[in-house]
């Protein structure tokens, strides 16, 4: 292959600023890729082989930069492989002529060892002039010399590709080719992704300090150990109410059997009057004991001995009963004189005017 016709594989696919989108993309994206060649974006979503060929396409770019390929190297290899691609699928080649026309292609762009000459015949000035002439400018413009344009890779990296074409397209060349001729059905499958969403922060208007959130745990804490207990109980009294019903079954039937609606009536009203007539007379005893024992702590109260220096208000303070009478009669005895010496001061009185 001559170096002219070589040098038609740089940038016809992807340009400069493509590339560079694309490495600043963290992933590459087929449906980029898809924007990036004009191919329409439903087409890409509806049609399985376009879809197929983008994702195809896009391992290239992967492989690319795993394999560090510069701008130029990789524009050719994306190149090459979407020729490939096509020829194999559209226009139905055989595999030795896809194979011999990477060969020839690779071959063209290999570099050359220091010293020899980039074309046999052909100087480099006036390779520039063919190019400019045959209006590939944009090669020149973003390769810089002319006689380098064209020696992109080394060995190594030859074989690399190589080995790449070989383990995709080569290996699995008729299942391409039968994939492109026989029309494949459409088929749509569609599945539940659980999509876990972070939990929003709550806000700090609701913050509080740690000891104050540990106290309300705890007070959750013990409110929740209150209400299990509760519930424990419950079930307990509910089991023992059920266990009374149970046994109380058999007692009702016979009693329904034997007794009439009326009978059973009143049978309940004296059952219950003679529970609550029990119950005010226990009520009655309970409370006379309880006056007894209050009168008799009341007796037990020790009196307060009378004082030396006041016996007269000591013994007003803490009278006796019997103590009690006996300063009620003198006071008696003591009042009776006193209203008879008044009245006699008034009848002297009187005589006097």
């Amino acid at each position: 292959m001559e170096r002219g016709e070589a040098r038609r594989y740089l940038w016809r696919e992807l340009s400069p600023l493509d590339l560079q989108a694309l490495g600043r993309a963290p992933v590459v994206d087929a449906l980029h890729l898809a924007g990036m060649l004009r191919i329409p974006t439903k087409k890409a979503l509806t049609d399985s082989w376009t879809a197929a060929t983008l994702e195809y396409l896009a391992s290239v770019l992967v492989f690319a930069r795993e394999e560090q390929l510069t701008a130029p190297q990789t524009s050719v290899v994306f190149a090459l492989v979407r020729e490939l691609h096509s020829r194999a699928t559209r226009d139905a080649a055989p595999l030795a002529d896809v194979v011999a026309l990477a060969k020839s292609v690779l071959a063209a762009h290999a570099r050359r060892a220091p010293g020899l000459p980039t074309t046999p015949a052909t100087p480099d000035a006036a390779i520039s002039d063919d190019d400019a002439v045959d209006g590939d400018d944009a090669s020149d413009a973003n390769d810089g010399n002319a006689p380098a344009a064209a020696e992109l890779f080394s060995l190594s990296e030859i074989k690399n590709i190589m080995a790449f074409l070989s383990s995709t397209l080569f290996q699995h060349y008729k299942l391409f080719q039968l994939a492109a001729s026989t029309p494949q059905p459409q088929v749509i499958t569609s599945e539940d992704v659980l999509v876990e969403v972070p939990a929003r922060p709550p806000p700090l208007a609701d913050a509080v300090l740690r000891d104050e959130f540990v106290k309300s745990q705890a007070r959750k804490l013990e409110d929740l150990n209150t209400m299990v207990e509760a519930a424990s109980r419950g079930q307990a009294l509910q089991a023992q109410l059920e266990s009374y019903l149970e046994k109380a079954r058999p007692l009702l039937a016979a009693l329904t059997v034997s007794h009439s609606t009326a009978q059973l009536q009143a049978l309940l009203e004296a059952n219950v009057a003679e529970f609550c007539a029990l119950y005010k007379a226990g009520v009655s005893e309970a409370m006379a004991a309880r006056e007894a024992a209050l009168l008799a702590k009341l007796a037990e109260l020790p009196v307060a001995a009378p004082s030396h220096r006041s016996h007269k208000s000591s013994r007003a303070m803490s009278p006796t009963p019997g103590a009690a009478a006996a300063a009620a009669a003198a006071t008696a005895d003591d009042a009776a004189p006193t209203k008879d010496r008044k009245s006699s001061s008034k009848r002297k009185n009187k005589s006097r005017q």
